[in-house]
């Protein structure tokens, strides 16, 4: 049984609504919370006293205290239902962990900069192209990593989750390192983006969407937006309140200067 974490119900709500954001459904929140403990575990346990401060202060998931996408920020979102938030309790308090201790990685499939399956390319944004233990990541923060799964299946829109080394023993395909560095933190982006209007279509209207509902925007229907890759009403909303909110003219339109916005609210 792995480690259980006496954390309080307000902490554990807090935790939950950061994972939510990062992953948005029961399955991925329990990855993320799985992940969590896994990564305080194995590379922060002699920083922090426990896996809430890790997620706080580690810098993983953010700064502490930087902007509207700060993790105090999103913990205090209040975002997450109370599937995800009983999710995450039985993950961090009753040791019921959806992943294996030694999974201590996972990206946002656009900080992947390269895919391979014994040693043969794959499209990384190609989820369907991924197999458990054989899918070698790169991303581009240096770390190279091992795909496990991607928690809600290869058509939901989860992140891939993996692996630095298998200890031995735990039928790993390729031999574990000897010497590992601890992951780095995956939470911003440098993708050359295009410009995303009304009607717009595609890769980059996902990586919108996906930003734009990690720092807690709403459609106009109030609801968190969907990541369906159409640019609609609510994305258009969204896109205006972010405008109004950094000062600019809320014209709805994703282009180079709203752009380089969120991705300045993206490096916290």
């Amino acid at each position: 049984m792995a480690t259980k974490y006496n954390l309080t119900d307000s902490q554990i709500r807090q935790l939950a609504n950061v994972f939510y954001l990062e992953q948005g459904n029961v399955a991925g929140v329990k990855a993320c919370a799985s992940h969590a403990c896994n990564y305080y575990e194995k590379w922060q346990k002699s920083k922090y006293s426990s896996v809430y401060e890790c997620v706080i202060y580690s810098g993983w998931w953010g700064q502490a205290n930087s902007g509207s996408n700060s993790v105090m920020s999103r913990m205090n979102n209040n975002v997450a239902p109370s599937s995800c938030i009983e999710a995450v309790k039985e993950v961090i308090k009753d040791g019921k962990r959806t992943l294996p201790e030694y999974v201590d990685e996972y990206d946002w499939l656009y900080d992947i900069t390269s895919a391979t399956n014994n040693g043969k390319a794959i499209n990384p944004l190609d989820r369907s192209a991924y197999v458990k233990d054989v899918t070698v990541v790169k991303n581009r923060f240096g770390s190279t990593w091992t795909f496990y799964c991607f928690p809600d299946g290869a058509s939901g829109y989860c992140d891939p989750f993996g692996y630095i080394s298998k200890p031995a023993g735990a039928s790993s395909t390729s031999s574990p390192s000897t010497t590992v560095s601890a992951p780095k933190p995956t939470y911003t982006t440098s993708i050359k983006m295009k410009s995303v209007k009304s009607g717009s279509k595609g890769e980059f209207v996902v990586i919108l969407q996906s930003i734009l509902y990690a720092m807690g925007y709403c459609g106009a229907n109030g609801l968190p937006l969907d990541i369906d890759g159409v640019a609609g009403p609510n994305l258009i909303f969204a896109i205006k309140k972010f405008q109004e909110a950094v000062g600019f003219k809320p014209d709805g339109v994703c282009g180079p200067n709203t752009w380089k916005k969120i991705k300045e609210g993206l490096k916290v």
